[in-house]
């Protein structure tokens, strides 16, 4: 993972100021170098997941907005993908 703490945590900040739900890090492997999704709610997680994975790419982590910020940060890596609202249909 080539985002810092730093970097993750202003990501974070952004996403709490824009009202996301979630923050997705994710990881480009042509170059190896991480960027942040923002995601309202469960289903734009999971469509965001989906075109990582068409894309060649993958995720290193999922912050959920409605949990402790400062428990997450303090997980080796913070996995947080809510159920697929797609599931339910």
């Amino acid at each position: 993972m080539t985002a810092t703490r730093n970097d993750i945590e202003l990501w974070l900040h952004q996403a709490r100021e824009q009202g996301s739900g979630f923050l997705i890090v994710g990881h480009d492997w042509w170059d190896h170098e991480n960027f942040p999704i923002y995601c309202k709610d469960a289903a734009e997680v999971h469509d965001a997941l989906d075109r990582l994975r068409c894309g060649g790419n993958r995720y290193d982590e999922v912050y959920d907005m409605s949990l402790s910020v400062e428990e997450q940060m303090q997980e080796h890596r913070a996995i947080h993908i809510p159920p697929d609202p797609r599931d339910s249909k």
